[in-house]
């Protein structure tokens, strides 16, 4: 497949991913000292907002009129999944591999922000965000969750080949998926017609420990989102 192509694939896949996400960067004593080089007005418009990633227009303020969008990133995840099955079938196995790699550290990226939130937004906002808008967060981080759950059972059998992403990466996986990383090289043969559909998430009423750090989050998401350069950021 020509290289168009597979870039094709990509970016279909990553689109499912981030767009439709609903973040925010708390003001912190971390944050504020990490922004110290923007201008007042740049970092008032940053910090204690909620965003959602728009597909047109990027980063753009989060509105009550978006909920039915956010409400659908479990739906846009549960396609990629099909996605993946499809290409698995079409794509050449090095390259269905090199697209899956890539994909799964975006994936388990997207899960540790959506977990960083959810973690932080009783301390940092929570007299700031409704609760209509704390069910949607909680949801979205649930099928994050799920998501990174399903690549792991579905397409890497033999867990000793999941991607390196991070040095950590093996514990925080199986500090939060312990029953799938217990067994080792399951068959993976399935098709579409067995394939559970998309089903609503009910949210569990334990928090988890950060998987990453208020400075990883928080820098990720400057840099990748809002595409603050690294001689801007302070940390």
């Amino acid at each position: 497949m020509s290289k168009k192509s597979l870039q094709k694939w990509n970016i279909e896949l990553l689109s499912n991913l981030w767009y439709e996400l609903v973040f925010y960067i708390a003001e912190t004593d971390f944050t504020k000292a990490l922004l110290q080089g923007l201008d007042t007005n740049i970092k008032s418009e940053i910090l204690n907002k909620v965003f959602i990633v728009d597909k047109r227009l990027g980063p753009i303020a989060y509105k009550k009129k978006m909920n039915e969008g956010a409400l659908t990133k479990g739906k846009m995840l549960e396609d990629n999944m099909y996605l993946l099955l499809k290409m698995k079938r079409k794509l050449e196995t090095h390259e269905f591999d090199f697209l899956l790699d890539n994909y799964f550290k975006q994936a388990e990226t997207c899960f540790f922000i959506t977990n960083w939130i959810h973690i932080d937004m009783d301390t940092n906002l929570s007299n700031e965000l409704n609760n209509n808008l704390k069910g949607i967060l909680r949801l979205q981080h649930t099928s994050c969750k799920e998501h990174l759950g399903k690549l792991i059972k579905y397409f890497y059998p033999n867990r000793d080949e999941l991607p390196e992403s991070n040095p950590n990466v093996l514990e925080t996986l199986r500090e939060h998926f312990p029953n799938l990383l217990k067994k080792k090289n399951e068959t993976s043969n399935f098709n579409l017609a067995t394939f559970p559909k998309f089903k609503k998430i009910s949210i569990p009423p334990k928090k988890k420990k950060p998987l990453i750090t208020e400075k990883e989050a928080a820098m990720f998401l400057l840099k990748s989102v809002f595409n603050l350069k690294n001689e801007t950021l302070k940390g």
